[in-house]
């Protein structure tokens, strides 16, 4: 610092360190990023329709980017984490699953840009597929450890008899 200057507080913004690649997982099953996700395909969907590229594509994927820093900088991920919705996307979304359902996702833009709707249904129901992989048959648990605690971290540590 030089002489005659005052200390500035130093800020650090929320995203500025790493996020965990479970962080990363975890909120795209946030209820937030959801209803963000829906909202922009919908949108993203309908100008793509009439012809209208670029606020189409910048709606589909530009508003999801900042529902997602939104979400990783505002959202308890670690409450996220121990529901229903957390524990599966730990479980059963591994990136397999997130790259069928990012292909289902460009096939609904093409199919609104051609202005077919089977097209549309088509990838629809691949990014059903994608978010349906632990129901799928082989849709198996991720061996990246489970969600649940094992029985051996429930039990109390041992301690020596005095």
């Amino acid at each position: 610092m030089r002489p005659g200057e005052a200390e500035r507080p130093q800020t650090r913004h929320p995203l500025a360190g790493r996020v965990s690649g479970e962080a990363l997982l975890l909120h795209q099953s946030h209820p937030a990023k959801l209803a963000v996700d829906v909202l922009a395909a919908i949108i993203s969907g309908l100008l793509l329709w009439r012809r209208r590229p670029l606020p189409g594509l910048a709606v589909r994927y530009l508003l999801p980017l900042v529902g997602s820093a939104a979400v990783l900088a505002r959202a308890d991920l670690s409450r996220h984490r121990e529901r229903r919705a957390g524990r599966y996307m730990l479980d059963h979304m591994p990136p397999g699953a997130q790259g069928l359902r990012f292909v289902g996702d460009l096939l609904m833009a093409l199919g609104a840009w051609r202005r077919q709707p089977p097209l549309i249904a088509m990838g629809g129901a691949l990014v059903l597929v994608g978010w349906a992989h632990g129901l799928l048959p082989g849709g198996a648990r991720r061996p990246s450890g489970p969600a649940e605690p094992s029985p051996s971290a429930l039990s109390p540590p041992c301690r020596p008899s005095p």
